[in-house]
């Protein structure tokens, strides 16, 4: 095995290749005989290949993700070999000679612990991808783009280039946010005060309460030491937020530590030396106490059958939790302060590289629902971890160097998120499986993104050249990523999560994944993930096949032959069988023929089984148009546009929509599923700013998809505020589409969203709307309005909006006899809601606003709400309203109803 020990690669990984035969896998937990099976082992991976007679079962093992091997002594069934991995993976294999098992273990030792940095699996990874697609995935998330994101540059804040050569501070990017009234004299002066020319710098921008988080490291004081520039720094930093006169400075060091460095020439800030601050100190430990707290959890984790009180006492011992909830704390102490307060803190460690990051980061998440989705996430990596110089190469230990500079301290962050998102399971956008395909490339050194301790160093190694960025792949995969519960409109404000000690978990899925022998139990989201995938799976299917009979009907020409009229058919095609909506008689259905003329009752028991066969091609006829062939060649611009959206990336929209080629199909369709524009896109997701932009550059407001939804019927599902009034201020019709089975003020009536109601109605929404729920096997219309709706489904604020403008408290009542005898069935909105046991308050309002209280009948049943409701109908039956009262109600409905049209004589 010599070749494999030192690995030259003139070929994929798979070519260089060793094997041993007859390797049994032990597991701790499985009492069943061991498999035995083949271990190879290539340049980049080892893999063990169970040899059963029914399945072939492969594991495979990135050798950058081994953490250590160990050998042990030799016994009479071999000699074991025990592989503990950084994804906390734990490989138990018995070789059958001894002189396999030293070969095999020298080989990973070599393998698991690079030399040069050119050894890393970065360097050799190929995706097939492009020069051009590797510059756009290391481009595709940008530091400079967040601060934009927040509102940078503005009169307080600047993004300044002062240390574009990393001559300022070599650990820090190349882009800083610094405060506008601070100059280029007290940056500097600051700089070389603080440790490793670290320097305060923005790390997060609060648009509304003007707040800022800053970092940098622990300032060169000494016992008496003081710096004019680095106190006029701190002084600019608290002018730039007018709403606070005070900034936090908070050490998230332990008291003692700081005290400690302070004898050594460091320490922490003297409150007498510096103007209006207010120092905390948070007590997180520092990384070789991390790193002790981590492997006690794990040597109990690799306990073979602990009791209960072992375990529970072990994980106590091991302080793991109790660290968590440190970190946690300070970040919830940074989001109350920038958030509730609205005071500027400057955060900082010894450093400012490891604890500073976890508590910047935490706080960026609890305070802006951005950072809580796919993409936000990534960009708060690459800003806070990345770009500001987490020394990923030493705390991961990619090259063989010290130990001692080994430290989980990216791990305690990932399970800091996924604490959060334990307390807020609605509030994130990505699930369990992105936070550990995440913490599984830090290790795994595939691509270039965490190798490396700063910007300067990646950038001398040329990674933007030699390898490819880990960001585009994963929002490739990012369907497998989502998180289904996720509601952003629930969560759109700062999270206060408790950090009381009962409210931390142990992560079973991040340590314990690999264990085989633990009962499984089945993820409840990855089981909706799985239904979501399906739903779109049928979806397309359901597409495909209304295709195939529409061709089969003759509706839609056959894909082989030539784009033309279906055979006997003209240019002008005939007009189906349609059903037409009278509002005169109370919603009737009238069936009229293709030329508008009413079909006569007598033959209304013929024309109805016509109707109903002419339906189904109608609606395949109007949702499956063919597209024209511009579109076609226009289709990738329009995919890009609505990724963009989907993204919530309006920086990129912005980009694209300077272009022309975009701009022209900013109003087509596309996607799988529910093709859509990127405008109905926007307003589904609640995404403002893109939905603005797409307005701005000539979206149609009122376009539709092929269930006929306009982008305003999409915003008021999702029960968007921003982005209703938006649409409604552009034009959009409030009553949305008329082949549209619903309308937005159905919708919000049915959800209860009072707020969106009334800006529809106030836009000059139908307030007597009706559902138009086609039945095609019968050719029934169903019909139900707001009131029902709201009353229904218990909305009194809805139900008191809809009376105040304009509802028919009789809705649904023909005043003529010969409607009520075509429907015998139809109640009224009062009846309904005796019928529903609906509260005495719905009763009272519509008595108030003239419902006649003679038209219902009258049930009795044992429900007490019914009960009161028939007590207040029957009262006011007993006692007719006053000639003034009944005045009011005659003016108000005359009031309501629209003016006659003018006779001319």
């Amino acid at each position: 095995m010599e070749h494999i020990i030192t690995p030259k690669w003139s070929g994929p990984p798979w070519t260089l290749t060793e094997q041993v035969e007859y390797v049994k896998l032990l597991d701790r937990y499985v009492a069943k005989k061991a498999a035995t099976g083949t271990l190879y082992l290539t340049a980049t991976h080892l893999i063990y290949v169970e040899q059963e007679t029914d399945t072939r079962k492969e594991t495979w093992v990135l050798h950058h993700h081994i953490s250590s091997v160990e050998k042990l002594p030799l016994t009479a069934s071999g000699c074991s070999l025990l592989i503990h991995c950084k994804t906390f993976q734990l490989l138990h294999l018995l070789l059958p000679r001894e002189r396999e098992a030293q070969e095999v273990f020298q080989s990973l030792l070599r393998l698991s612990q690079p030399v040069k940095v050119e050894e890393l699996y970065a360097f050799l990874y190929n995706p097939q991808q492009s020069e051009a697609e590797r510059t756009a995935g290391w481009s595709l998330v940008d530091m400079a783009a967040d601060f934009g994101r927040m509102g940078l540059p503005n009169e307080l804040w600047e993004i300044s280039h002062i240390n574009s050569s990393y001559e300022l501070c070599s650990t820090y990017p190349t882009v800083l946010g610094l405060p506008k009234s601070a100059s280029v004299a007290t940056v500097t002066g600051s700089a070389k005060f603080r440790s490793r020319g670290r320097l305060p710098s923005l790390s997060y921008y609060h648009k509304d309460t003007q707040a800022a988080i800053c970092r940098c490291s622990q300032p060169l004081s000494g016992l008496s030491s003081r710096c004019i520039e680095d106190e006029q720094m701190l002084q600019a930093i608290s002018q730039a937020n007018p709403n606070c006169p005070f900034i936090y400075v908070v050490d998230t060091r332990p008291k003692l530590n700081a005290m400690a460095n302070r004898a050594a020439g460091k320490g922490y800030e003297n409150e007498d030396n510096y103007a209006n601050i207010r120092f905390h100190f948070q007590g997180i430990e520092n990384i070789h106490v991390m790193r002790s707290s981590l492997q006690k959890l794990l040597e109990l984790c690799a306990q073979k059958t602990p009791s209960m009180s072992d375990y529970l006492t072990g994980l106590e011992s091991s302080g793991w939790l109790r660290h968590i909830k440190a970190v946690m704390d300070a970040g919830v102490f940074l989001a109350k302060a920038v958030g509730d307060e609205g005071a500027s803190v400057l955060v900082h460690c010894s450093d400012g590289w490891d604890r500073t990051a976890q508590v910047c980061s935490l706080a960026c998440i609890l305070l802006d629902p951005y950072y809580r989705t796919i993409k936000g996430l990534m960009v708060l990596i690459e800003k806070e971890w990345i770009s500001f110089g987490h020394k990923f190469s030493h705390r991961c230990g990619h090259l063989e160097g010290d130990p001692k500079e080994v430290s989980p301290v990216f791990t305690q962050f990932v399970e800091g998120v996924w604490q959060l998102s334990e307390q807020f399971p609605c509030a994130f956008q990505f699930n369990e499986r992105f936070l550990l395909t995440i913490h599984d490339h830090v290790y795994a050194c595939q691509y270039g993104n965490f190798i490396g301790n700063c910007q300067k160093e990646r950038q001398e190694m040329r990674l933007k050249e030699k390898t490819f960025s880990l960001w585009p792949f994963l929002l490739q995969h990012q369907d497998e990523f989502r998180n289904p519960l996720y509601r952003r409109s629930a969560h759109n404000s700062v999270l206060r999560p408790s950090t009381l000690p009962l409210h931390f978990k142990f992560w079973c899925g991040m340590y314990n994944r690999y264990d085989k022998g633990m009962h499984p139990k089945q993820s409840v989201l990855d089981t909706l993930l799985t239904l979501t995938h399906q739903q779109t799976q049928e979806e397309r299917t359901m597409t495909e096949l209304q295709r195939q009979l529409a061709v089969a009907d003759g509706v839609l020409p056959h894909p082989d032959g030539p784009i033309s009229s279906p055979p006997g058919h003209s240019a002008r095609p005939e007009a189906p069988p349609t059903a037409s909506l009278d509002q005169s008689n109370g919603g009737c259905t009238s069936l009229t023929n293709g030329d508008g003329a009413e079909v006569e009752p007598s033959n209304r028991e013929e024309a109805q089984p016509q109707a109903a066969k002419d339906k189904p091609v109608s609606m395949v006829r109007s949702m499956l148009q063919l597209r024209p062939a511009e579109e076609d060649e226009h289709a990738a611009e329009s995919l890009e546009l609505n990724r963009a959206v989907a993204n919530d990336d309006h920086l990129l929209l912005e980009e694209l929509l300077s272009q022309e080629r975009y701009r022209k199909c900013i109003n087509q369709r596309s996607g799988w599923g529910v093709p859509s524009t990127p405008l109905r896109m926007a307003a589904s997701k609640g995404h403002l700013r893109c939905l603005q932009l797409l307005l701005a550059h000539g979206a149609e407001v009122d376009s539709i998809d092929v269930k006929a939804q306009t982008p305003l019927f999409s915003a008021v599902c999702g029960r968007y505020l921003g982005c209703v009034l938006a649409l409604l201020r552009a034009g959009a019709d409030p009553n949305g589409n008329l082949r549209n089975s619903s309308s937005p003020v159905l919708t919000a009536a049915r959800e209860g969203d009072a707020e969106i109601l009334l800006q529809l109605l106030r836009h000059g929404a139908e307030v007597n709307a009706r559902s138009k729920v086609m039945l095609w096997t019968s050719g029934v219309t169903v019909c139900s309005g707001p009131l029902y709706l709201a009353a229904v489904y218990g909305h009194l604020d809805c139900f008191r909006i809809l009376l105040l403008y304009g509802a028919d408290p009789n809705y649904n009542w023909p005043e003529d006899k010969a409607s009520s005898r075509a429907v015998p069935t139809r109640k009224t909105v009062l009846e309904m809601c005796l019928r529903h046991g609906c509260s005495v308050e719905f009763i009272r309002l519509l008595i108030e606003f003239g419902a006649n209280v003679y038209l219902p009948t009258l049930i009795i049943e044992k429900s007490t709400k019914q009960n009161e409701a028939l007590e207040l109908l029957l009262r006011e039956r007993g006692c007719p309203r006053s000639l003034v009262s009944q005045c009011r109600l005659v003016i108000r409905r005359h009031l309501k109803q629209p003016p006659p049209p003018l006779i001319q004589s």
